[in-house]
């Protein structure tokens, strides 16, 4: 091997390693910057990044309900956006949004450039108006290396910069994940009844990280929010949302995406008349109209007594069922069972039939994660014959 291929290899690696990363990104957090006295604010102006997907048009939703939300800056990044963003609340029939709604500004952005890409006038306008910083919008592929998220460390870096900025020394809540906490120990990877702290426990915590980049990357994110918050007496409150897994909604009209790991597994296993044996120990997952009832108040104190300016949330239900309990809703549609070491190769093979099945059986496009995730378990409903 070269000399040039050796030392890039080197670097390839220190850009894995959470600890290097984590110190680059340390040395790029700003500071409080000196800024004229905030007035008295009655009103909450938001900067919200992450307003469409699953969760995020709840969270614009609730806050647009609050009579004391008097505007949401909503930073996006492709410019079909806002007709996404509005077609979202017109399939859940909730009131009408439209883009000349004077308490939505729509702001199209590059989170990972200076100043978010925004020009000087819109930027300025943030600097001024901003009382709280919601970021919910996160690159969510489990295959892909720690490296292959910097952008997404950058962008949360260059919010806290915005932040530092604020005459109103705004609060920030990050929305993270409960797998930042999830050790290599587990038993399953999906499994999210494991203890998940509510604090750092110090630089030690990255040794037993998930060797998955998607975990290790939130576990610097939120460790990045920690240094920057918890130190400053001036700072508002603010806060990391470990999230567990996010299900469908309880009531209303919206539905559980089926492109999402879950729903593409069970229309899966109904297009081959079968289900895997384990998708997880405990299922404690939160319904998403639950979820944002708590992801939309990020200066909640964590109990009476208690004056930190920093916390963590972890979020998963505390009523959990199994499985196997879940296994008997499939009814008909999948009345096989056959342990993950069958039932993802039969995924794998259907493949050959052609890509015009994908509508049918969507969980081919997520084999590897199936494998990745469903491939260590322990613990099976029993298995019937194909």
């Amino acid at each position: 091997m070269s000399q040039g291929k050796s030392h890039a290899g080197l670097a390839i690696q220190a850009r894995d390693e959470p600890e290097v990363l984590l110190e680059k990104y340390v040395k790029q957090l700003p500071t409080i910057s000196d800024r004229p006295a905030a007035t008295t604010q009655n009103a909450e102006t938001v900067v919200l990044r992450g307003s469409t997907g699953s969760l995020g048009p709840y969270i614009l939703s609730s806050i647009l309900s609050k009579p004391e939300a008097k505007k949401v800056f909503s930073l996006k990044r492709s410019p079909d956006a806002v007709a996404k963003q509005i077609a979202s609340f017109q399939k859940r029939k909730w009131p009408k949004l439209t883009e000349h709604d004077k308490r939505v500004v729509f702001l199209q952005t590059t989170l990972t450039e200076p100043n978010l890409g925004l020009s000087e006038a819109e930027y300025s306008a943030l600097v001024l108006e901003a009382t709280c910083i919601i970021h919910n919008a996160y690159a969510l592929n489990f295959l892909l290396s720690l490296g292959s998220f910097e952008p997404q460390v950058q962008a949360l870096v260059n919010l806290l910069n915005l932040a530092a900025q604020c005459h109103n020394v705004p609060g920030a809540l990050f929305l993270s994940s409960i797998a930042v906490a999830i050790t290599t120990t587990g038993r399953n990877r999906t499994n999210t009844s494991q203890s998940v702290p509510e604090a750092f426990s110090g630089p030690d915590e990255t040794k037993g990280l998930l060797q998955q980049g998607y975990a290790r990357s939130k576990h610097i994110c939120d460790r990045l929010l920690e240094k920057k918050y918890a130190t400053q007496p001036e700072a508002e409150m603010s806060a990391v949302v470990r999230v567990g897994q996010i299900c469908g909604p309880l009531s209303g009209t919206g539905t559980w995406n089926e492109w999402e790991w879950f729903p593409s597994l069970v229309l899966s296993s109904k297009y081959l008349s079968a289900a895997p044996g384990s998708i997880s120990d405990d299922i404690d997952w939160v319904p998403v109209d639950e979820m944002w009832t708590i992801v939309s108040e990020p200066t909640v104190p964590v109990s009476s007594g208690e004056d930190r300016k920093f916390v963590v949330y972890k979020v998963t239900s505390p009523k959990t069922t199994c499985w196997g309990k879940l296994l008997s809703a499939l009814g008909k549609g999948a009345p096989k069972v056959a342990p993950a070491a069958e039932w993802i190769p039969r995924l794998e093979n259907s493949n050959k039939k052609g890509a015009h099945v994908v509508g049918e059986n969507p969980g081919l496009k997520l084999v590897d994660f199936y494998k990745q995730t469903l491939g260590g378990e322990k613990t099976e409903v029993k298995s019937r014959a194909w």
